[in-house]
Parts: structure tokens; C-alpha cells; sequence
């Protein structure tokens, strides 16, 4: 009888669908009249640490066509805090080699701040480079303050 119970208990367990994080990620769309950040959903497994998981994910790039990625593949999340509605992210210096002149800079970092501010704790962000706080992501965009959700540059692809 007790074998039975366990292979019973162990059924149930094989058979429950693996639990999920559902994150919606920012990437860029480039058209011939403008370009702007599209929202792009993805289903991860469970973490404790979905903020984290979710900037892993803009880092691994879009996965529809038609989109552009924000970071460079070789770009590394060294840390995340969030503290009152505060998340403060530190990238790798990897992070700065984006290459997309002032507009494209202002959307990847947009892309930062609305991925992370999707999340419910999360209000604002600061974003760091090595553990230190920046004047500019790649010499344009002014990270120097805490920035934060802008829905003006997110279009419905």
C-alpha cells in the first residue's frame, strides 16, 4: 500500500506542468519612417529572480523577425537591486558597445527601463556599468539620474 501511495505522489509531481514566468521584453523596430520599441512576450521557467531572468532575455535578442536587439549578445548582468521601487542594474562594460547613434541609445536604454518597470515592484531604474554610475550608456543618453516607464517610444508591432 505505501509503494502505491509513493508512485501515486510521484505521478502527480511528473505530471504538473512545469511553473512559468511570463515577461514582456522591449526590442527595437526599425521602418522606413521611424523607429520605436515593440513589446515581445516569453514564457521563462520559474526563477525567484524574474528581473534578472528578464534582462537575460533582451540580452539574448528578439525572437521575432523584424526585431533588433538592445544589447550586445556579450553583455553580462553583474547585479540587480531593487530597493523601495528602485531597481538598480549593473551591466558589464560590454554594455556600452551598442553603436546606434542618440536615438538608438535612448531606445535601448527605454528598452532597460520598460522591461524592468513591467515588473510590479518596480517603479524606476538607475543602471550601472561596472558597479559605477555613468554620464551616458554609449555618449548620448543621459543615465546620470533614475529614469523611469516611458510608454511614448512603444508602438503595437
Amino acid at each position: 500500500m505505501e509503494l502505491e501511495t509513493l508512485k501515486e505522489e510521484r505521478k502527480v509531481l511528473t505530471e504538473e506542468p512545469n511553473p512559468i514566468t511570463k515577461v514582456a521584453l522591449y526590442f527595437i523596430k526599425d521602418t522606413a519612417d521611424e523607429t520605436f520599441l515593440v513589446r515581445e512576450l516569453r514564457e521563462l521557467p520559474y526563477t525567484s529572480a524574474p528581473e534578472i531572468a528578464a534582462i537575460k532575455e533582451l540580452i539574448k535578442g528578439p525572437l521575432k523577425e523584424g526585431l533588433e536587439p538592445v544589447l550586445p549578445a556579450r553583455a553580462k548582468v553583474r547585479g540587480l537591486e531593487i530597493q523601495n521601487g528602485l531597481a538598480i542594474l549593473d551591466l558589464s562594460q560590454e554594455a556600452v558597445k551598442i553603436g546606434k547613434g542618440s536615438w538608438g541609445e535612448a531606445l535601448v536604454v527605454w528598452a532597460i527601463v520598460n522591461t524592468l518597470t513591467k515588473f510590479p515592484e518596480i517603479d524606476a531604474v538607475q543602471i550601472l556599468i561596472e558597479g559605477n554610475s555613468v554620464e551616458t550608456l554609449a555618449g548620448h543618453f543621459d543615465l546620470s539620474g533614475i529614469l523611469k516607464r516611458n510608454e511614448q517610444v512603444i508602438k503595437k508591432d
